[in-house]
């Protein structure tokens, strides 16, 4: 009897702040209710006959300016570090898409299989910045990203408890509470010291680039070691969608599969990724778009890695800014496009 009281008014707390925070949304996935229209106002405003999406890989990668004079074209860099496929499908269908000017052409860069993992990097912190370009009603990345492999319990918490749809909201209050009131009162900090004091211990200049790879490629193994059939993926992924959109707006799409620092550091690359590489190229071949694969290009050595998978400033960004301009640029010159 002593250990069934505890959960009782377990239960009765559990209840009472469902009660309090006031019936479930319909919807399973919660999303902000406005859309942060950022890029299709940059868009409409500077015209670029270029978008270039991606995250950190571009933002380090790929020197903007310099790429425009190199290709004769007026681009736009567009990326969030550690955003992925969720996000770059967002940006196409409510930025690029609605925007009055269209570009000529999106670029999307991508590391490994990771363009048909529509699940990877969409939890936590990455939510809360997807959120940002979702709409209120987003059926299909509610499907692919969220609930797509959710069992049935944790589906049914999402469903009916209010709780667990406001977690975030609530995680977000706990940590304010914690990070600037009670480091405030205790220690005298200001609010906002304690993410300033994060955010320069881990800076990435700070991080080993062996440690970062290794912690990386562990995570991308753990998490994703199931999703290794291309075909499995790509019905469940975002590209098929992405490749519609880019056909209905007239947009000519171009893949971009950047070198990672294992591939630099002269590791095989798994056999399955091989496979993979293969159907995709195909794939897009037969849509009318294309992938270009930097990742045994030997003109980028390890010497121009900086950390983790992030090339170098400004050494590494200026040579893939002159490789990427040097592949793309016939591209645009034939005016490759989408195949009916």
């Amino acid at each position: 009897m002593k250990h069934v009281f505890p959960l009782i008014l377990f239960l009765i707390v559990i209840v009472a702040v469902n009660v309090i925070i006031g019936p479930p949304r319909s919807s399973v996935i919660e999303h902000t209710p406005e859309v942060d229209l950022r890029w299709q106002r940059m868009i409409d405003q500077l015209e670029p006959q270029v978008v270039l999406l991606g995250n950190s890989m571009l933002g380090e990668g790929i020197d903007n300016r310099k790429f425009s004079e190199l290709i004769g074209r007026r681009s736009l860099k567009i990326y969030t570090g550690g955003s992925a496929s969720a996000m770059w499908y967002l940006w196409l269908k409510n930025q690029i898409a609605p925007a009055v000017h269209k570009p000529d052409c999106v670029v999307i860069f991508f590391r490994d299989q990771f363009l048909t993992i529509p699940e990877y990097r969409v939890r936590g912190a990455y939510k809360e910045e997807i959120d940002k370009y979702a709409t209120a009603d987003e059926p299909l990345l509610d499907r692919l990203a969220y609930l797509n492999g959710m069992d049935p319990l944790t589906y049914s918490l999402h469903q009916y408890c209010s709780m667990m749809q406001q977690k975030r909201h609530i995680k977000r209050t706990m940590q304010t509470w914690v990070k600037d009131i009670c480091v405030q009162r205790f220690i005298g900090g200001r609010p906002g010291d304690a993410d300033r004091v994060i955010a320069y211990v881990f800076q990435e200049s700070h991080l080993s680039p062996e440690l970062a790879t290794a912690k990386q490629l562990e995570a991308e193994r753990t998490g994703h070691a199931r999703t290794r059939s291309f075909d499995v993926q790509l019905r469940n992924s975002f590209l098929p969608y992405m490749i519609e959109i880019a056909r209905e707006n007239d947009i000519q799409l171009v893949f971009v599969r950047v070198k990672r620092r294992r591939d630099a550091e002269g590791r095989n690359e798994p056999e399955h990724l091989k496979i993979y590489l293969n159907k995709l190229h195909t794939y897009l071949n037969s849509k009318g778009f294309s992938l270009l694969d930097f990742t045994h290009d030997e003109r980028i050595t390890l010497d121009y890695f900086g950390s983790g998978d992030h090339l170098s400033k400004p050494l590494g960004q200026e040579l893939f800014t002159r490789l990427l301009a040097q592949r793309l640029s016939p591209l645009m010159q034939t005016g490759h496009s989408p195949a009916e």
